[in-house]
């Protein structure tokens, strides 16, 4: 597999799970809210909501990101770093609203950092793959 290859296949695996993600908030914010958080209201729903419709268009940028071979390295050390920042996001707000989660909503949330996390570490791979003068070399010979 070509590293262009590994890099599409990569972002189409993160558009595809952010999609997911997203369809599944828009589609039961209620019951996942309920799930998920120790107290209900209407700002959670409406939260909820917000971020499926965020994941979802994270999702089509994603995937738009992986057309351009030109720039995909580029593209995926950007994805990779926001990748990062949600897992630490999720970090922080696990510890700091831990209270708010039910242990289910906790054991989501955190599994979801760690899928994320390991897109983050294949997008590096794949970036740093791509950004090898080998690599560009082979590019500029074909």
């Amino acid at each position: 597999m070509t590293a262009e290859q590994f890099g599409k296949r990569v972002l189409a695996a993160n558009a595809l799970f952010c999609a997911a993600c997203g369809f599944a908030l828009i589609m039961l914010p209620g019951v996942l809210t309920e799930l998920m958080f120790v107290t209900s209201g209407s700002w959670l729903f409406t939260g909820a909501l917000g971020l499926g419709a965020g994941l979802v268009t994270t999702a089509a940028v994603v995937l738009w990101a992986s057309r351009d071979t030109a720039r995909m390295a580029q593209r995926l050390y950007i994805l990779a770093a926001l990748d990062a920042a949600w897992v630490l996001a999720s970090a922080i707000v696990l510890l700091e609203f831990a209270a708010a989660f039910t242990a289910t909503g906790w054991y989501i949330v955190a599994g979801i950092a760690l899928i994320v996390a390991d897109f983050a570490v294949a997008e590096f791979l794949a970036a740093r793959k791509l950004s090898t003068p080998a690599h560009r070399h082979q590019r500029a010979e074909a």
